[in-house]
C-alpha cells in the first residue's frame, strides 16, 4: 500500500517498490487481501512516526475511484 485518503488505503507498488499499473490494480478489486506487518510508517504533518507493531490485518479491495 502506498498511501491513504480519508481512511481508505491507496494500491500504488509492489513491496520491492516498484508501481503497480492500472490494469494490475483493477484485477485485484473486490477481494480480500490479509497482510502481515512488522511495523508501519505513518506520516502527519510532514512527520514520519513508526508503529512498531507485528499485527494482521485484513482489508476489502475495491475498485473505488477517489
Amino acid at each position: 500500500m502506498k498511501d491513504s485518503y480519508a481512511g481508505n488505503f491507496i494500491l500504488g507498488c509492489y513491496a520491492d517498490g516498484r508501481r503497480i499499473t492500472n490494469a494490475e490494480e483493477y484485477a485485484l478489486a473486490n477481494r480480500l487481501a490479509t497482510l502481515k506487518f512488522s511495523k508501519i510508517v505513518i506520516e502527519q504533518h510532514g512527520e514520519k512516526k513508526i508503529i512498531a507493531l507485528k499485527m494482521v490485518l485484513t482489508f476489502k479491495i475495491t475498485n473505488q475511484i477517489l
